[in-house]
């Protein structure tokens, strides 16, 4: 099963969890979630393959019933963001079993989709590919901009004899027709992007054996042009604990 729960701005809880139940032996991996006007947009990996969305009112009924949305079984690890009138859908596709590592038979992917305001792939554009053979196994990351277009992270992967993942940065345009790649921001693993100051802020974190640990930003504007070179912020040891 899936559970929601909603809070008001103040941080309340609105009322009690909503379940929404799953096939018997099914599992959800993954979940990524949005708002879909006054209701909860989810999509998940399927245990048995695939991308799924659902929907949860603020009162707890389903609104839109499970349903698949990408039906490839190697479509992973989504994120979700809105645009106007419906979504922006990004996951990677691969069989790569390694962390930042191409070590899978055939391409990776990181893919871009267009949905409506019901989560639903049909009738929309073809899908967008922007890494089409290195893409990482790791989630890309989405923030939805004032302008109506998306800023965007991912990785790409390197080969199996030489692991480590490329971060790339860029901006969805908002038709989701053009993806417009602005380059490498530098190493890592995890990391997430964020509208602010009528520009997108990307922060990013490179695990090492050697310290100090470090935190990475950098700001790129609506057009994927990096304003400043990024910066470094040294993590004390109690960080991590």
């Amino acid at each position: 099963s899936i559970v929601s729960r909603f809070f008001d701005p103040d941080g309340s809880v609105v009322r009690g969890d909503g379940v929404l139940w799953l096939a018997s032996g099914w599992s959800a991996h993954s979940l990524t979630t949005d708002v879909s006007g006054t209701d909860l947009l989810m999509i998940w990996r399927s245990g048995t393959g695939g991308l799924w969305r659902a929907s949860m009112s603020r009162e707890g009924a389903v609104g839109i019933p499970p349903g698949v949305v990408v039906a490839s079984p190697n479509a992973q690890l989504p994120a979700v963001g809105v645009v106007p009138d419906g979504h922006v859908l990004s996951w990677y596709e691969g069989t790569d079993t390694g962390f930042c590592s191409h070590d899978g038979f055939g391409p990776s992917r990181i893919f871009v989709q267009r949905l409506g305001p019901d989560g639903s792939a049909e009738g929309m554009p073809e899908t967008v590919a922007i890494e089409d053979g290195m893409g990482a196994r790791t989630a890309p990351r989405l923030a939805s901009g004032a302008d109506s277009s998306v800023g965007m992270i991912w990785w790409r992967a390197g080969p199996a004899t030489d692991p480590g993942c490329s971060l790339r940065f860029g901006v969805v345009e908002a038709d989701v027709s053009t993806v417009v790649d602005g380059g490498v921001l530098g190493l890592g693993s995890s990391g997430r992007v964020v509208d602010a100051d009528d520009a997108y802020r990307a922060v990013w974190y490179l695990p090492s054996a050697a310290e100090p640990q470090r935190l990475n930003f950098a700001a790129f504007d609506r057009g994927a042009m990096l304003l400043d070179a990024p910066v470094t912020c040294d993590l004390p040891f109690e960080a991590f604990f």
